[in-house]
């Protein structure tokens, strides 16, 4: 069975009808579980599959002593997928694509204005998630706000609405303004991938051990010459 890409509607779509057939407010929606994972990718790259499955926890409940069951780890081998599919596109460097559901009118038409950037607040919700449960204090505030800019105050409980608008309107104040969607799609994959070379720098290969001469002693350890051993194997 072929693995789905990076743009593959039937991963997305499995990714979304499988958080709403939940019809709770507490399980992320697939562009907030997008964002969650894409921050876990980034800030926890070095999770094992058994941590990144209890990571999972959080997209199906904001109580951290939530407990997954069937109907939730239904859904692991998509969110699998997603997250093996952000891994590769980072380390590639190109074809990341956040998933994003954009506003319609009523002609059913994508607005691309500057009222449709709002659209993105969910995905940005989601890796301000993962950003509280993964990220150290060493992380730069600069380097999180082409993101987390696109919060909206309105998703915070009414305790800390104030506190979230007066950080969202901090990140906004600190980069210039965005004039439509497609620019701040493109500010957004951008600021991923500052924050993958920060974090995870690619690192060259370098050779570890020195090249044997065909007359030096085989490293295998026989105690013959590397011509007369290893050297043609």
């Amino acid at each position: 069975m072929d693995k789905p890409t990076l743009t593959s509607d039937a991963l997305i779509d499995a990714l979304r009808e499988g958080l709403d057939a939940f019809e709770s407010d507490d399980v992320m929606d697939a562009s907030a579980a997008d964002g969650y994972l894409t921050g876990m990718v980034l800030l926890a790259p070095e999770l094992s599959l058994e941590a990144q499955h209890e990571a999972y926890a959080l997209i199906f409940s904001p109580d951290e002593a939530f407990e997954v069951g069937e109907k939730e780890t239904a859904l692991f081998a998509a969110l699998d997928d997603r997250v093996r599919l952000i891994r590769a596109a980072l380390a590639a460097g190109h074809g990341y694509e956040p998933i994003i559901f954009p506003f319609v009118d009523e002609n059913d038409q994508i607005i691309y204005t500057r009222e449709g950037i709002l659209a993105m607040s969910s995905w940005a919700t989601g890796f301000y998630c993962a950003v509280n449960a993964f990220a150290d204090d060493n992380i730069d505030d600069d380097a999180l706000a082409p993101i987390l800019r696109h919060l909206n105050a309105e998703d915070f409980d009414e305790e800390h609405r104030e506190e979230a608008q007066s950080l969202i309107d901090s990140y906004v104040a600190s980069h210039k303004p965005l004039k439509n969607l497609e620019e701040a799609m493109y500010e957004l994959v951008k600021a991923v991938y500052l924050l993958k070379k920060d974090l995870q720098p690619n690192v060259p290969v370098t050779k570890t051990t020195p090249d044997v001469g065909r007359n030096d002693p085989c490293p295998c350890g026989s105690g013959k010459k590397f011509k007369k051993c290893c050297a043609n194997k």
